[in-house]
């Protein structure tokens, strides 16, 4: 996935005033970006792991049920 969005970036490099390769590659190598990302990022999977158990435990409770609360497939019910 990464070698396709790099890709993508630089095949659209200044179309539709999007940045050119040249200011791609210059904003890689700046280092003033790099710690704040990975500040955010590291912050970040936490809430992304605090939603996922949300997700888990609301799924195995059945709240993504496509049948009304207190059915099941059973047709006796």
């Amino acid at each position: 996935m990464a070698m396709l969005t790099a890709s993508s970036q630089i095949r659209s490099g200044g179309i539709h005033g999007s940045a050119i390769i040249d200011e791609l590659v210059a904003f890689g190598q700046r280092k003033d970006w790099q710690k704040s990302l990975l500040t955010y990022a590291i912050n970040y999977s936490k809430q992304v792991t605090d939603d996922y158990n949300q997700f888990l435990s609301d799924y195995n409770n059945g709240e993504f049920s496509l049948l009304p609360k207190g059915k099941t497939k059973d047709p006796s019910n």
